[in-house]
This record gives C-alpha cells, sequence and structure tokens, in this order.
C-alpha cells in the first residue's frame, strides 16, 4: 500500500499557523527576543483576528482550521477575562480620601496646546499628569498653573518633558532620573509630620521600545522604575504614566511581583490608549495607572481624541492609611 504524499499547507493553513505564532507562540520568548516581546501587546487584535477567521473558515467549510482558530481566540479570551473582573480587595474606610487623576501623553509635535489645557481644566482633576511636553508649551501651560498650587516639570535633553499639575498645597514635588537623564520621573508625596508618607505618586515615560537598542534603553528604564517602587517608603503608591508596556508582556510581572504593584485597569474592562485613531478599542493600553496593595481603583475612563497620538485616561482612586498591609496583591497578569 503507498502512502500519499503529506499534503502542503495551502493559504487558510498559513494564515492560522502565523497567527498562531505571532499570538502563542513568540511571546513565550519575549524576555528574550526584541521583536516577540512586541508581539506579545496586541492580545485582543489576536483575539478578533482569530474569531472572524475561525468564521470565514467555518463558512467555507474548512472545520479543522477553523477549529484551530477558534482555539487561539479562546486562549486570547483568557488572558482578557481579568480585565473585567473585579480585584477582591478589602473595604476602604470611611475616613478614606479620593483622588482623580488625569494622565495624557500629548504628543512632542502637537501644535495644539490650548485644547488639551482647556479640556484638562473642564475635567478638573486632583493631579494633572502631561507626558511629552515640548519647550513651547511653556506659556499655554499658564492657565494650569494658576488653577495648581504645586507644578512641576522634568525636561530631558531631547525636550519632550514630563508636567505634574496638583491641587493640594501640602504635597511635595521633585524629579528623579530613571536610570539616566533622558528618563525623568517626577515624585509627589503627601507628607505628614512624622513617618513615611500615606501617599507617593511616581509620574514618568519609558522610551518606546519600536527598535532593539529602543527597547534596551526601555527595560532599563523600567528597571530602574521596579527598583525606585520597591524602595518608596510611603504607605500607598501609585505610578502613572506611558510606561511603553501593557500587562501581557513577559516583562510586566517586574511590576506586580517584584515591586508589588496591581494593574489599576482590572475591573474596568479593555480601554487603550494608543495610538488614538484606534484607541479604546482596538489599541493597546500602554498610558499605565498601576497601585498598591492599599489602593482602590474607583473609576477609570478613557477620554476623547484632543489631537494627541495617544488619549487621555482618567482614573479615580481611593485611599486610606489604616489599610495595606493584608490587602489582596494577587498577579493579574497572565
Amino acid at each position: 500500500m503507498m502512502l500519499r504524499p503529506a499534503r502542503k499547507l495551502d493559504l487558510a493553513g498559513w494564515v492560522v499557523v502565523l497567527l498562531a505564532l505571532a499570538a502563542v507562540g513568540l511571546p513565550w520568548i519575549g524576555g528574550l527576543v526584541w521583536l516577540a516581546e512586541l508581539s506579545s501587546h496586541f492580545v485582543v487584535q489576536y483575539a478578533v483576528a482569530a474569531l472572524l477567521l475561525a468564521v470565514v473558515l467555518t463558512v467555507k467549510g474548512r472545520r479543522w482550521w477553523a477549529a484551530s482558530a477558534l482555539a487561539i481566540f479562546l486562549l486570547q479570551a483568557v488572558r482578557l477575562v481579568p480585565l473585567w473582573t473585579v480585584p477582591d480587595l478589602p473595604p476602604v474606610p470611611a475616613a478614606s480620601e479620593r483622588l482623580t487623576i488625569v494622565q495624557l501623553n500629548v504628543n512632542i509635535r502637537n501644535q495644539d496646546p490650548r485644547r488639551i489645557v482647556d479640556w484638562v481644566i473642564s475635567q478638573d482633576p486632583d493631579i494633572a499628569v502631561l507626558i511629552e511636553v515640548p519647550r513651547a508649551w511653556t506659556r499655554p501651560l499658564a492657565a494650569l498653573r494658576a488653577r495648581y498650587p504645586n507644578e512641576l516639570v522634568g525636561m530631558p535633553p531631547d525636550g519632550s518633558g514630563i508636567a505634574v499639575f496638583a491641587k493640594a498645597p501640602a504635597t511635595s514635588l521633585r524629579v528623579e532620573p530613571l536610570g539616566d537623564i533622558w528618563c525623568p520621573a517626577i515624585v509627589l508625596d503627601f507628607p505628614r509630620s512624622m513617618g513615611p508618607p500615606p501617599l507617593t505618586l511616581i509620574a514618568a515615560h519609558l522610551r518606546s521600545p519600536m527598535t532593539p537598542s529602543d527597547a534596551i534603553i526601555r527595560n532599563r528604564q523600567l528597571g530602574a522604575l521596579v527598583q525606585r517602587i520597591a524602595a518608596e517608603p510611603a504607605l500607598q503608591k501609585i505610578v502613572v504614566g506611558d510606561l511603553n508596556i501593557t500587562r501581557w508582556s513577559p516583562l510586566y510581572a517586574q511590576l506586580t511581583d517584584v515591586a508589588g504593584m496591581r494593574d489599576g485597569q482590572e475591573g474596568f474592562g479593555f480601554g487603550a490608549s494608543w495610538p488614538s485613531p484606534f484607541g479604546r478599542w482596538l489599541g493597546i493600553p500602554i498610558d499605565q495607572t498601576l497601585v498598591s496593595p492599599g489602593v482602590r481603583v474607583v473609576q477609570r475612563v478613557v477620554g476623547p481624541d484632543l489631537g494627541s497620538d495617544h488619549l487621555p485616561v482618567t482614573t479615580t482612586v481611593e485611599f486610606s492609611e489604616g489599610i495595606g498591609a493584608k490587602a489582596d496583591d494577587r498577579d493579574f497578569s497572565a
């Protein structure tokens, strides 16, 4: 009996195999290979593509390949479930405090600062964090300075600064480099007369890992940020900013396992911030809000297109000095 030669993969087979490689295979080695890590961020896109492919292949009678595409979809969907799962956190005491934080990468090439400034003023947050602020925006930001008694801008040599505006007059603001002068972080403390501050906020902008060399720099900055968070003596901690990483990256575990932070997006669904044309539905969530165990995220909203390549993110948090030590610190980043 003669054996028939194995059939070659047709177009449908190659599409399924390539999708499986990008969605499932490459992320396994993302901690070692730049392009593999870059591919790990697009879980929603892989899920949508796999589901559409499964439908098309089913209609065309390619049931085996359709089942394979459906399996890829289910694997991605499982990774998305924690975004709709409310973390099991202890109740916040009645004496807790609330803060609303607005953050936006304004895009250094943006020529319309007034639109962004007017929107921030309309939102009236307690803290506003603007990233990639050009030097030329000094005058347009005067309207924010008039409303916020605390303001600080960290400006690296390339002129893409990070600015923090805070309402509370008792706060402390300072610039700290994360590994190098190209990556300044702004640290905001809510001090008290004795002991560590009840809350510290760190605002940062890490390098975009679009090339292997930039990825190396981003990874070094990420390591410095993790060490800075872990060393912070404050009772509660919040980290915001364009970190150029998503929860699905294998490197993200440094923020949860080492620094002990939790993704503030959990429980609020998928709300991506970049790139703005695809935005909240088909973009990726690289504008992060991370919180320590004693901080509860009350609300997280992705805002409108304000002319940047990012969308603004507004987060309301609740915290108290009396909680945190026994709060749920499980890692939901898988």
